[in-house]
């Protein structure tokens, strides 16, 4: 048996206290439109902006490498094949600016490969070459100049070219279009006087015919300089290595780990020893993740058996369009309290990128009810689970989204009942400082995607943008905070942060 109890954080009353077994559906009032509208259309200017700065490196590593290639055998096919390779990066690029349902619709047709080589293009290899190309030039101009004061302080009179002349009883040569060598005579630096010695110097044929009198031969159009081969590399270097990890990323779709954590929880209820939770996040359900691709994870996510199952944000990437196959893909879960009281969600940021009422309209209408900022209770081997969840905060021109976030966690800590035991989700891991100063025992996070890129396990993007990225955190009162690497991609490749389905056991201790 379940009990069902829910309610609102934004409607809870200063006299209004909850009785067992009691519905209490008072009337809410959602966030205004209009902030949702400001919200949207700073993110769009946000995008927007990124996105002409991807055109200008675009345009800017163009310029660079069609100049590259102007000297190259073939030049012209070269330069078509560069032209075709920019023009698809721009193409794509305008298609991200449209709605984000024609995006979608559009990307669709596109094969799975070009996409996500925009991405590693425009994210990955472009910015790190052309900063990395910029490093180089300065520490070249660097060494030169220290090379050049370090010369200038000293006098090497071996190289003085007054030390030497020209040894008149050399016999001229016959033909001035093929020297070989200049004959000089070695004078000493302080008498003057010829030391005997006689230096043979190799010299260049001469063209005699040429204006400056410099060599005219001409090497083979399939023979390369040093320079030549140099701007080749640089040129084709960034196309090949984007090629080569958009092969990786590709690899790793479909790919996950089962990571299991016994969360030892100071004064749980007995009757919840042993309960299992499956905790699922940022499926980011679009071209990267299809319902196809979702099946294997739901058939693991059912072989748990799990007690429940938490849905903590990001369901989609961007387009509702592909809500509908995700809910689809949901219904198959089989927690053990069934899909109306054994599963629980929560919206993330990606969820409400095209419209935050219409995400909460379709997925409630589906049977998926999403908690924002409200609670609702499961009755879990007769204890009550009390199940929290905050909405995701953009924050506005008044107000930081962390200081929303922090005024989510407490208002929603106020609905916290002493009778049972309390679970809150959050996409954004840094609700856990507030919920832990409320005291309250379990966090559920994602958002982070384990720090996508790391380095090592504790450093990269995560640890230098997060301060909680994945795994078990706890704080000295006993409060836990469990962050999920997620299970999807908006970025296709992870390093060092694997996509991954946790199962979590409630222990007491």
């Amino acid at each position: 048996m379940s009990l069902q109890i829910v309610v609102r954080a934004s409607s809870l009353l200063p006299n209004c206290t909850l009785k067992a077994r009691t519905t209490i559906q008072p009337e809410t009032r959602p966030t205004p439109a209009c902030r949702f509208r400001l919200n949207y259309r700073n993110l769009m200017s946000i995008i927007r902006f990124i996105f002409c700065l991807f055109f200008l490196l675009d345009a800017y590593w163009w310029r660079v490498a069609d100049r590259k290639l102007r000297n190259l055998h073939r030049a012209r096919g070269w330069r078509g094949l560069l032209a075709v390779f920019m023009i698809g990066q721009a193409t794509l690029l305008l298609s991200r600016l449209m709605p984000p349902s024609w995006s979608r619709q559009i990307n669709g047709h596109v094969p799975l490969a070009l996409i996500a080589g925009q991405y590693l293009w425009h994210l990955g290899v472009l910015p790190f070459w052309i900063l990395g190309g910029f490093m180089l030039r300065g520490v070249a101009q660097v060494t030169r100049l220290k090379s050049h004061r370090r010369k200038s302080h000293t006098v090497d009179l071996s190289n003085d070219p007054s030390r030497f002349r020209e040894d008149p009883t050399t016999p001229p040569v016959p033909d001035v279009r093929v020297p070989q060598v200049a004959v000089l005579r070695d004078l000493c630096p302080s008498t003057g006087e010829d030391t005997g010695l006689r230096i043979r110097r190799p010299v260049a044929p001469i063209d005699p015919h040429h204006e400056c009198g410099r060599s005219t031969t001409n090497p083979s159009p399939l023979h390369l300089t040093r320079r030549q081969m140099l701007s080749a590399a640089a040129v084709a270097v960034p196309p090949l290595l984007m090629g080569g990890l958009a092969g990786v990323a590709l690899a790793q779709l479909g790919r996950y780990r089962v990571r299991a954590f016994d969360l030892f929880i100071p004064d749980l209820p007995a009757k919840l020893e042993g309960v299992t939770i499956a905790h699922l996040s940022d499926f980011h359900a679009g071209r990267f993740m299809t319902r196809r691709n979702m099946a294997p994870i739901i058939d693991t996510v059912n072989d748990m058996k799990p007690d429940l199952v938490l849905i903590t944000g990001d369901l989609i990437d961007y387009a509702l369009i592909d809500l509908p196959p995700a809910l689809e893909a949901l219904k198959r879960l089989k927690p053990k309290y069934g899909l109306r009281d054994g599963l629980a969600m929560c919206m993330g940021n990606h969820d409400i990128i095209e419209n935050r009422f219409d995400f909460k309209r379709e997925a409630e209408a589906a049977g998926f009810p999403i908690l924002a900022n409200a609670a609702r209770y499961v009755e879990v081997n007769g204890c009550p689970i009390q199940l929290m969840a905050i909405d995701w905060c953009n924050g506005d021109r008044t107000t930081k989204a962390a200081d929303m976030t922090r005024a989510a966690v407490q208002s929603i800590a106020q609905l916290r009942d002493p009778a049972a035991f309390p679970i809150l989700m959050a996409h954004h891991p840094h609700a856990f400082d507030e919920a832990a100063k409320a005291r309250l025992p379990l966090t559920l996070s994602g958002h982070t995607h384990g720090g996508q890129i790391m380095v090592t396990p504790n450093f990269g993007a995560g640890s230098t943008m997060f301060r909680y990225w994945s795994g078990l955190y706890r704080k000295p009162n006993g409060s836990q905070l469990i962050v999920s690497n997620g299970i999807g991609n908006w970025f296709p490749l992870r390093v060092n942060a694997p996509a991954e389905v946790l199962r979590l056991t409630l222990r007491s201790g």
